[in-house]
């Protein structure tokens, strides 16, 4: 073989490695598709790149409480320590990923912020709302209990408060 046809053969075999190590992108999963969700997220706002609305299957699939609940506010003691509170995290580390957070202050606004943050954690598996408190989420896995931590301070800054626990869920 000439140096030429070598370099070719050494180029093809390369070229086929490469397309067949390439990772091949996520494949939907099947089921239907997803109903739009209504969000308070940005759409518009300079470096903030919208995440789309989850698969239905990402959608919590509890229905809302019935039972009487009794909640315990500021809760400290066992079997009080908070259940969520890493999830609750995590979605607030990827909302000041996706540019919600800029110069330690929630962008462009309390709501849009736990709006996101809600989102994120139903994509997560769990059940989650922001609409009775503009400036906390309320979380649960079932219906024998929910949690609501306080995730904006009154200047606008995140942070994690674990504020109350309702048993039964409060939503």
């Amino acid at each position: 073989m000439t140096k030429k046809r070598l370099a070719a053969f050494f180029a093809a075999i390369l070229a086929a490695i490469g397309l067949w190590t390439k990772p091949k992108p996520p494949q939907p999963l099947p089921g239907p598709s997803p109903t739009p969700e209504a969000s308070a997220s940005p759409s518009a706002s300079p470096g903030v790149s919208p995440l789309p609305t989850p698969p239905l299957a990402y959608l919590c699939q509890l229905e809302p409480s019935q039972e009487p609940m009794v909640c315990t506010e500021n809760p400290s003691d066992p079997p009080d320590y908070p259940q969520f509170q890493d999830a609750v995290m995590s979605a607030q580390d990827m909302a000041e990923e996706n540019g919600f957070v800029k110069d330690g202050l929630v962008r462009p606004s309390t709501r849009a912020y736990t709006s996101e943050v809600t989102r994120l954690l139903r994509v997560m598996g769990y059940c989650a709302t922001n609409e009775l408190l503009e400036d906390e989420v309320m979380v649960k896995n079932s219906n024998s209990f929910s949690e609501s931590y306080d995730i904006v301070t009154s200047h606008g800054q995140p942070w994690t408060k674990y504020a109350a626990i309702c048993r039964h869920a409060r939503f």
